[in-house]
């Protein structure tokens, strides 16, 4: 089964970059294929529809130390949008993928949510990362790679 982490963000945005140093740091311990993107643009379908089972991670605004483990099956009938920096967000590049390729990769998505993006990362949000990591090596490292559920974690 081949396996990556997509790491989206802007590395000169430190909390933006949250995507690219978890996804650093998973492909590191596992040993998987590692994608850093800057955008969500249909660029990341590209990557999907090499692979079996894919986690991405990024950076959302949201609720400040939330992190959500998101199933790209449940976005199907989802009702959601994501606030992100992107022009088109990831959630909605990955629902019109779902539409149109029946080969897309078992995906798992990983959002490290921040209140806004401004500032140097505090050692709370250093923290976050390291327990957003720790989540994207359990679900790379999983033998299960199909679990039908989402959630949402709060420390």
């Amino acid at each position: 089964m081949r396996k990556v982490v997509v790491g989206v963000g802007n590395p000169n945005v430190p909390k933006d970059s949250a995507g690219w140093i978890v996804a650093e740091e998973a492909a590191k311990v596992c040993g998987v294929d590692k994608i850093l993107l800057s955008t969500t643009s249909f660029e990341i379908l590209d990557v999907l529809l090499e692979y079996d089972y894919a986690v991405v991670v990024d950076t959302a605004l949201g609720e400040e130390g939330r992190i959500r483990v998101l199933d790209l099956e449940e976005l199907k009938n989802a009702e959601m949008t994501l606030k992100t920096t992107h022009s088109l967000d990831l959630l909605t590049t990955l629902k019109i993928g779902l539409e149109l390729f029946e080969n897309i990769a078992y995906t798992k998505v990983v959002l490290v949510e921040v209140k806004d993006l401004n500032g140097e990362m505090d050692d709370a949000f250093k923290r976050r990362l390291k327990e957003a990591s720790k989540i994207v090596i359990t679900l790379l490292s999983a033998k299960n790679l199909y679990p039908r559920e989402s959630k949402i974690i709060r420390r």
